[in-house]
């Protein structure tokens, strides 16, 4: 059932071909027309404000069509991202840093000989810019060239900064400058500057409010103050430049994650390394330093667990063997070290979460959420059918036939027997039965772990309300309405939906404190 395998895990040139046919329109569309006198002259003569927002306004909506063809391109397993709708508080946080690692540049401008704010300089030299130029070179070109064309990271964001610096030559240059003249200096600051932003929006797992933050607030700084004339001349103005990009990486590669509840895993093992070096030489002590080993590794085992949705589907069966065994052996190792003694509860609730961990990476897969105000299925016989055909040994469930489920909620979800997302043609087959009831869905996504929906009713006040909660862990009471229609190979039986009614009124929707958290994330 894993035939597109390798085929999924290479480059994309279909994607890559019409993001860079978009990107070479967004770039020396602009730059050819602007050659054209009588377009310059009307440019010229429209109003100041709209001259500036004629091309980022044009570029966007150039996004706009490449995102929607993009978006449409991508696969069941790809979760491609603009980087904007990251939730207020990474946004938030994001922001706050990327500016305020430009504040090296403003104690510089402070001791610069001139000092002006302009209308033009924050709206047009520093917010335009900074939005514009980074959803369109960063979220778009660079971004969805990693997610849904899997290029590699590290040669995209290096030709996206090119890109980037040659995009900033003048080509109707001023009297005394070439344009051979000035690829050297766009290319070596400006394009180098563009690969680092790729990199930090890379490492903030694509929060674009980082680069966004950053990219205006240097522009702000660098068009109220004359840097070059501070007393340390044009390489302090590189200087800082470089310092505020600095400042941004360390951050972001000390948080990884943006938001994340968990510190990185490398800080732990190296923080538990380095205790361990000072526990005192005794009974005790011994033990501590005998769990050094298998705690680093069922933290390893948690990390790769949460990364298995990117490997070959035909290995993730191995590897959550090999994840099983691992914690069973450190595990073991753990409790040998303290079998005369209580074991502490750190050690306890690291030993839980791997195990957690493996549980939820064997419930991941994919999911389908109502996107409407209602959504009803009708009867799901003929997936059973076709998934007997194809040998499908995994599970799929979907909403009880006309049972009416509402906005947001889980109302199918399928994963393969070792959990994770199925072949290809197993998601093709469930959208597509989908896209014939009543009301639309979301499209696919990856959720681990998967979540039933629960119908609960509070018998004093005759309210109804959805809870939407993880399959893993205790169930809560009331009824599930997402019905079992494939398990573990087999077909099952599904109630005819019931005789129509009047629809019901719209009832609360309430997730569970792990799976409000996820949909946030």
């Amino acid at each position: 059932m894993h035939e597109h395998t390798e085929q999924d895990q290479s480059i994309r040139w279909d994607v890559v071909s019409v993001i860079a046919v978009i990107s070479a329109v967004g770039v020396l569309g602009f730059k050819l027309l602007w050659m054209i006198e009588g377009y310059r002259n009307f440019i010229w003569s429209l109003p100041i404000d709209v001259q500036f927002l004629v091309h980022p306004a044009l570029r966007m909506l150039i996004v706009l069509i490449g995102v929607l063809i993009v978006f449409r391109m991508s696969r069941g397993n790809d979760e491609p991202t603009m980087g904007l709708g990251v939730g207020w508080a990474r946004t938030i946080k994001g922001a706050a840093i990327g500016f305020g690692c430009t504040l090296p540049m403003l104690l510089l401008g402070l001791w610069s000989d001139s000092f002006s704010v302009t209308r033009y300089g924050v709206l047009y030299g520093s917010i335009s810019p900074g939005l514009t130029e980074e959803i369109f070179y960063r979220a778009f070109m660079f971004g969805l060239l990693v997610q849904v064309a899997r290029c590699p990271m590290w040669p995209t964001a290096i030709l996206t900064g090119a890109v980037f610096g040659l995009a900033h030559v003048d080509i109707t240059p001023d009297e005394g400058q070439t344009i051979i003249g000035q690829l050297g200096f766009w290319i070596a600051m400006i394009g180098v500057g563009g690969m680092m932003y790729a990199w930090i929006y890379w490492l903030s797992r694509w929060n674009l409010w980082i680069v966004i933050a950053l990219h205006a607030g240097m522009n702000l700084w660098w068009d109220m103050f004359e840097m070059n004339s501070t007393p340390l001349g044009g390489w302090g103005a590189t200087g800082v430049r470089v310092l505020s990009v600095g400042l941004v990486v360390l951050i972001v590669m000390r948080s990884r994650g943006m938001g994340s509840p968990q510190r990185s895993t490398i800080e732990r093992w190296v923080q538990f390394a380095q205790g361990a070096l000072a526990l005192p030489d005794d009974v005790e002590g011994d033990r501590w330093r005998a769990c050094v080993a298998p705690s680093i590794g069922l933290h390893a085992i948690a990390m790769a667990l949460g990364e298995l949705h990117k490997i070959d589907p035909s290995e993730r069966p191995l590897a959550m063997d090999k994840a099983e065994i691992g914690i069973k052996q450190h595990a073991g190792e753990i409790n040998s070290a303290w079998a005369a003694e209580p074991m502490p509860e750190s050690l306890m609730e690291l030993i839980e979460d791997a195990k957690s961990a493996w549980e939820d990476s064997l419930h991941e897969g994919v999911v389908w959420r109502c996107k409407s105000e209602r959504f009803t299925t009708r009867h799901p016989g003929e997936i059973g059918l076709a998934m007997r055909e194809a040998g499908f040994m995994g599970e799929i469930f979907v909403a009880a036939p006309g049972v009416e489920m509402f906005k947001d909620v889980p109302v199918a979800w399928c994963r393969d027997q070792s959990g994770g997302m199925p072949d290809e043609q197993v998601v093709e087959f469930v959208d597509g039965f989908l896209e014939t009831c009543t009301g639309k869905v979301e499209r696919p996504e990856i959720m681990r772990p998967l979540h039933q929906v629960y119908r609960q009713m509070d018998f004093l006040s005759g309210s109804m309300h959805d809870l939407v909660a993880p399959v893993t862990g205790d169930l809560p009471a009331g009824q599930p309405l997402l019905v079992p229609v494939v398990v573990g190979g087999e077909v099952c039986s599904v109630s005819l939906p019931p005789k129509s009614g009047k629809p019901m009124d719209p009832i609360e929707v309430k997730w569970s404190t792990i799976a409000a958290d996820e949909a946030e994330n």
